[in-house]
């Protein structure tokens, strides 16, 4: 336990410790949606996202004034989850071997290039393909399974067709995608 004389501890007065309070609730609230947005679109896993967003807030907070970069501060919160970002995805590579090695977050921060950019919108099209040339209920109901918070049985009054007919259209279709993909 640390003792009120180490340096690294600061003790503040009451009136400074309310005023601190103020800082990090105005930080949080002038900043939380966007850093929230930035890490969604960061992080593939939703499982780390609140710690991460936690630890961001508890880095910059550290500082021991707020008003110091008050014109920067949303650099410096950005900026801050960015390092953190690469920190775990860097400790992450470094525990796993190249032999399986999956998508970890350090892919997911790397900046899209003109290739992954092309390859994407190519099988986006080739997916787009696939699904046009689907009987339109079959099509619907894996839109539907895919793009609505909607379970099989939700789909089929919908549609007007069962739950086992809906998993049928469905598994058709993901049938198709593959098949395509897999030619290409």
């Amino acid at each position: 336990m640390k003792s009120i004389n180490d340096p690294k501890v600061v003790a503040l007065e009451d009136a400074d410790y309310k005023a601190r309070q103020r800082q990090v609730a105005q930080l949080v609230k002038d900043h939380d949606r966007a850093l929230r947005r930035y890490i969604r679109a960061q992080l593939a896993v939703e499982v780390d996202r609140d710690d991460l967003i936690q630890e961001i807030y508890f880095r910059v907070v550290r500082h021991t004034d707020l008003s110091t970069f008050e014109e920067n501060t949303r650099a410096y919160l950005f900026k801050t989850a960015t390092n953190l970002l690469r920190d775990r995805s860097r400790r992450r590579a470094v525990r796993k071997s190249d032999s399986e090695r999956e998508v970890t977050e350090i892919d997911l921060i790397n900046p899209v290039t003109p290739e992954r950019e092309a390859q994407t919108r190519q099988s986006l099209e080739l997916v787009q393909s696939v699904l046009a040339a689907l009987p339109p209920t079959c099509r619907k109901a894996f839109l539907l399974s895919r793009f609505s918070n909607k379970n099989y049985a939700e789909i089929g009054a919908e549609l007007g067709v069962s739950a086992s007919m809906v998993e049928k259209h469905v598994a058709k279709a993901l049938r198709k995608i593959r098949r395509r993909v897999a030619l290409r």
